[in-house]
């Protein structure tokens, strides 16, 4: 089934490069945009690279919130890399991204999926416990202490990151303002919903079937490390790596490794 809301109408990234290694697109994260990554174009510039935001993201605008959920966004994506005309693709996800480029690489014919890299993806370990689907749920934050919890499981160490307590809660209020604008995402975090996609999911990692790197913070406490091990540990194609001192956000936290262990998947 194809979205109501059209690929036209969404801000969208179309980089190409002579002579490339290869076509890598990328998936944001839920409430964010692929502006927030664009520094990774100066880590991949022997590849053509591809981004959309996805319906009611940023500045994309939402003809139906039955479009509001994993499997539509991959359905999205495809329909995005169908235009495209891409003949080989390597999925690039991370967090809410992660999880819809699981789903959407199970849509796609194998042969078009050259590879997958997976960072802090979401996974069905976001639903193992109410604690984490009542954590989750916090992305759409109710107050500036819900902001608080969830930023702060961003990061290894939020403070050491942000430099001072008081540059952490500028950066909460900031969180909790621009998130004003996106309220009606409120929807994606209901529990029935998540389950949902966390059964998605959980059928299309089953079916992963090319090279996957699997990258995870030591200790991301929005999408739980231990569940996200778990996920994928009895899976032949997916190599987890554990990116140290990072949470949720080891390519800002630990930059270096983090970069690294995705160029040696690259070239391997």
């Amino acid at each position: 089934m194809n979205n109501k809301t059209k690929i036209s109408q969404c801000k969208q990234l179309r980089v190409y490069v002579p002579n490339p290694k290869g076509n890598i697109l990328f998936l944001h994260g839920f409430t964010g945009r692929f502006e927030d990554h664009l520094q990774m174009r100066d880590y991949l510039q022997d590849y053509n690279l591809f981004a959309i935001n996805v319906p009611g993201h940023a500045k994309s605008p939402l003809v139906d919130s039955s479009e509001l959920n994993m499997a539509s966004y991959a359905q999205f994506y495809k329909e995005f890399i169908e235009e495209l005309k891409l003949d080989k693709v390597i999925l690039f996800g991370r967090s809410m991204g992660g999880g819809i480029a699981t789903i959407l690489q199970s849509l796609l014919d194998k042969e078009k999926v050259e590879k997958i890299i997976l960072v802090n993806p979401a996974n069905p370990g976001i639903v193992s416990t109410n604690e984490s689907i009542e954590h989750i749920k916090k992305m759409m934050p109710e107050s500036i202490e819900d902001t608080r919890d969830v930023l702060a499981s961003f990061y290894y160490d939020p403070i050491a990151f942000f430099g001072s307590q008081e540059k952490f809660e500028q950066a909460c209020l900031n969180y909790f303002n621009n998130l004003q604008e996106l309220t009606h995402l409120k929807v994606m975090v209901d529990p029935e919903l998540m389950n949902k996609s966390a059964i998605k999911m959980q059928e299309a990692i089953e079916k992963i079937q090319v090279p996957t790197l699997a990258i995870v913070g030591e200790d991301d406490r929005l999408v739980p490390t231990k569940g996200s091990l778990k996920s994928y540990e009895n899976q032949k194609f997916v190599k987890i790596v554990v990116i140290p001192k990072s949470g949720h956000m080891p390519q800002v936290e630990n930059p270096k490794e983090y970069w690294d262990q995705i160029y040696k998947f690259l070239e391997r």
